[in-house]
């Protein structure tokens, strides 16, 4: 597999710490705790830790006072030499961070944390970076636990290719719980990233092939399904990706060629994987 451009400096990740309004409610078992609202989330939080701080505002609707603070997602990794993340110290790993998880305080759900916002900040801003907040990546299979337990491919390693993929985030459903009324009818479809070059060929139902360029809404495509078996499917819409960006030409041991941007979902025998991430040896399903 080869790089036909550089990869764009491109970042579709929606993981940030964002600095949000913090209105206290009781706690319905705990004194010293609150319950926050961020989104469609519900964070415990003491209820000191604000209350000893002058206010950032007064909500003009409710006369309620808030306060700014920076929401940090489950599954993101503090530093705890960071000034805020400082009580984690006990919890934290041997590298000087810990993992902020979903759990349960006294009852109550509790999803993720808020500490309060660096100097500065307005509400709305990213102080990921300034707090020096990651995501958390589980580790890969063979790359956990003591030498002796890890697992191992037993076939050579082969180079990783010299592409940079973009990494991508699901955004969680909650930020947008309210998109909706209740009732309304609404259609769910999964967006796959990644686009084919407008000359790379598909199989059509009638066992001819078509440049993708050229097939249109209403063509009979195969369409090979999960149960490893090709369909005939019918062509519902088309899309047009703008041109820039980075692709890539993967080789097939039976001299086929596909060319496409990196992103695009590849079905391997491992799995579903970003063309950008194949190396030499992937078993591709259905080539």
């Amino acid at each position: 597999m080869e790089a036909l451009l550089e990869a764009p400096d491109r970042v579709n990740s929606t993981h940030q710490v964002e600095v949000v309004r913090v209105r206290l409610e009781p706690h319905p078992n705990a004194d010293r705790l609150s319950v926050v609202r961020v989104y469609g989330y519900q964070v415990c939080t003491a209820s000191a830790e604000w209350r000893e701080r002058p206010p950032a505002g007064t909500d003009p609707e409710t006369g309620e006072s808030y306060w700014l603070g920076a929401y940090v997602p489950p599954d993101s990794l503090v530093d705890v030499s960071v000034p805020a993340f400082a009580f984690l110290a006990p919890k934290a790993k041997s590298d000087g961070k810990a993992r902020i998880k979903a759990v349960r305080l006294r009852g109550v759900q509790s999803f993720g944390l808020l500490v309060p916002a660096p100097g500065g900040a307005a509400e709305g801003d990213d102080v990921a970076d300034v707090l020096k907040v990651e995501h958390y990546e589980p580790p890969l299979p063979g790359e956990a636990g003591s030498p002796g337990d890890r697992l191992f491919a037993g076939a050579e390693s082969a180079s990783a290719p010299a592409v940079d993929p973009p990494k991508y985030d699901l955004e969680a459903f909650r930020r947008h719980h309210a998109a909706f009324a209740p009732g309304e009818r609404v259609v769910v479809t999964e967006k796959l990233d990644g686009c084919l070059r407008a000359d790379q060929k598909v199989l059509m139902a009638d066992g001819t092939e078509k440049p993708i360029g050229e097939v249109s809404v209403g063509d009979n495509v195969k369409s090979y399904n999960l149960e490893g078996r090709f369909e005939d499917k019918p062509v519902v819409n088309t899309y047009r990706k703008p041109t820039g960006g980075a692709w890539v030409r993967i080789l097939f041991d039976n001299g086929r060629e596909l060319v496409c941007t990196i992103e695009h979902p590849i079905l391997t025998t491992r799995g579903w994987m970003s063309a950008g991430l194949l190396g030499e040896g992937d078993d591709i399903v259905g080539v």
